[in-house]
């Protein structure tokens, strides 16, 4: 049986630059099983550039991503699939009628892809608590 305090996903010393910018410089974060994770922070503060490494849509400069204890490359977005890391990407209009998080109901991956956006709506309903 796994060790119930293992992480999951394990990022170290990651770091990406563009041309004049440092977008990443010695992020870490450590996931263990049945955690959520958002990510906040200032315009530019490497979200979103943390993000796109993970789904394997962009590449890192430096820094090591361990998944399930193992190293992994995250070449592509397909690997990363693979590897069951999936995320809701931040967009301001995709569905400008929903009640709750329009990124949740309308994500284009993981699991309530396959479902309606009513489906959704009703699963997301069953894991949200309102504030009191």
């Amino acid at each position: 049986m796994a060790n119930a305090t293992a992480f999951i996903v394990e990022i170290s010393g990651l770091s990406k630059r563009f041309p004049g910018v440092q977008a990443l410089n010695n992020a870490w974060i450590k996931i263990r099983p049945g955690e959520i994770h958002g990510l906040v922070g200032e315009n530019g503060a490497g979200k979103s550039t943390l993000i796109k490494i993970l789904a394997g849509a962009q590449l890192r400069d430096n820094g090591t991503i361990l998944v399930d204890g193992q190293p992994v490359e995250l070449l592509s977005e397909r690997e990363a699939s693979r590897l069951e890391l999936h995320f809701i990407h931040q967009s301001q209009r995709i569905c400008s009628s929903a009640k709750i998080s329009p990124d949740a109901v309308c994500a284009s991956t993981g699991p309530l892809s396959s479902k309606s956006p009513v489906e959704s709506l009703r699963i997301l309903s069953t894991l949200i608590r309102p504030r009191p």
